[in-house]
């Protein structure tokens, strides 16, 4: 009997359309990549991610991401984070539409960066890779916005009966439900995934109305002098620079 449950659930699966969205960074995989500290446009210093949660930019200084272009830094030193990868290639044979959608812009070697994931035999002919590093939208746009503009195209595009997203950013994960409001006929599902991996049901659908609200919580929540992860820091690092774009 517990066979034939399964092989029914199999079945009705099969028969709905779903979308399955991964984050890259701390979600996919950890990587050392170092952030260089700027001062009228020379570098003077960088920092591994240990020390980017602590620095504070003086007078004139800004940070650089453009470390976060290389791919062979990437590709030698990134980390997997194996539950996800198991659960990304899950969802590749069920058949789902499966993306990446990450913060970062174009790599400098694009087939040096999807060999990353062909080592652990992901079939990347499977999977689209969307950078909302490349968007302009200008500077105040946040990386959550440019993510759901980016998964909103996509659901227009297809009539989507769930959407499934996975990420380490519970801003993301909220803005992410919220596009129930426009796709009414949709089913989201926000999973949020831990440093080890482990991931748990955020969101859901019905929370969607509080998205807004949430988000904005979250990031004043955010502790600047000590965040935690890829994402956090982002913000930290945007929150830095309209403070000194305000002064």
């Amino acid at each position: 009997m517990k066979n034939f449950k399964e092989f029914f659930s199999n079945i009705q699966e099969a028969l709905v359309k779903i979308l399955v969205v991964f984050d890259i960074d701390d979600t996919l995989v950890h990587t050392p990549t170092k952030i260089n500290v700027l001062k009228n446009g020379r570098k003077i210093r960088e920092l591994n991610s240990h020390e980017f949660t602590h620095y504070k930019l003086g007078a004139g200084e800004e940070f650089d991401f453009s470390n976060f272009r290389k791919a062979k830094d990437f590709f030698d030193n990134h980390k997997p984070i194996v539950p996800m990868i198991r659960q990304l290639k899950t969802d590749i044979k069920r058949g789902n539409k499966v993306v990446m959608v990450t913060a970062r812009a174009d790599f400098d070697d694009k087939e040096t960066f999807l060999n990353t994931f062909r080592l652990y035999n992901i079939d990347m002919n499977k999977v689209h890779v969307y950078r909302a590093g490349n968007m302009k939208d200008g500077p105040k746009t946040t990386i959550e916005e440019k993510k759901k503009k980016i998964i909103s195209e996509l659901l227009q595009k297809d009539n989507y009966q769930k959407a499934i997203m996975y990420d380490d950013s519970k801003p993301n994960l909220q803005y992410f439900v919220s596009l129930k409001k426009d796709f009414p006929n949709t089913k989201f599902y926000g999973w949020h995934v831990n440093e080890r991996g482990e991931a748990s049901e955020h969101l859901r659908e019905q929370f969607f109305d509080l998205v807004e609200k949430w988000s904005e919580k979250y990031k004043k929540s955010i502790d600047c002098n000590n965040p935690r992860g890829f994402s956090q820091r982002a913000s930290c690092q945007s929150r830095e620079k309209k403070k000194r774009e305000k002064s």
